[in-house]
């Protein structure tokens, strides 16, 4: 109950999952609350030691690796006193139905029953997440995926910040062919398309044209 607010996001820095936390719900502007990592003295916590921070889900699933939900320790006669104070409701307020009162007993029910498991279906892990990055790839495709890498696919595009040097704003660039690169890691062969010179030219609207050959690595 410490911290009321927490973040996750993909570090600048090093590209891994950072969480952060504070103790108001709303920190905005507060330079008392600053964002923090959950151990004494830390910037961040990296919740998962894989790549990129990136847990598998479906693998942690298959093995049993989830742990159990957590408990706070519970003051039993506090506990009573709220589930007397549920059923003293229930008797003052006719709109306070049986179901309104079992929900609330339900809710009150998992501070003392044990911890709850871990419980997802296979199918549905498969079905938000697949079985995990890389699995049922290639070895290339595989090793490319763990490392948080997109890999190509023939007609992918992208948009691509020039060298700060160059004056385009951005470049387009279309996926031509997939292929190896001398280091025998998959490349793809890029097609690069820019703006023609020009006063009148509207980086928006205007019709980009290739500036080189289809076959530019």
């Amino acid at each position: 109950m410490k911290y009321r607010h927490l973040r996750f996001f993909r570090s600048v820095k090093d590209s891994t999952v950072w969480l952060q936390a504070a103790s108001r719900m709303d920190s905005w502007g507060d330079s008392t609350d600053e964002w923090r990592g959950l151990a004494p003295m830390s910037s961040h916590t990296e919740c998962f030691p894989t790549t990129y921070g990136v847990p598998n889900i479906y693998q942690a699933a298959a093995e049993d690796a989830i742990p159990d939900a957590q408990r706070r320790q519970v003051d039993t006669d506090e506990h009573d006193k709220v589930v007397a104070g549920m059923h003293a409701i229930k008797a003052a307020f006719n709109h306070f139905s049986d179901d309104n009162l079992a929900d609330c007993l339900e809710l009150l029910s998992l501070y003392t029953k044990p911890a709850r498991k871990f419980a997802w279906e296979e199918e549905d892990i498969k079905r938000l997440y697949g079985r995990g990055t890389g699995v049922g790839a290639s070895v290339e495709v595989a090793a490319q995926q763990s490392q948080g890498l997109p890999v190509g696919k023939v007609g992918d595009k992208f948009m691509c910040l020039p060298h700060a040097d160059e004056e385009d704003t951005f470049l387009i660039g279309i996926i031509r062919a997939v292929c190896r690169n001398r280091d025998g890691d998959n490349g793809v062969k890029m097609q690069w398309f820019a703006l023609p010179a020009g006063h009148n030219v509207c980086k928006y609207t205007s019709t980009y044209k290739a500036i080189l050959p289809s076959d530019t690595r």
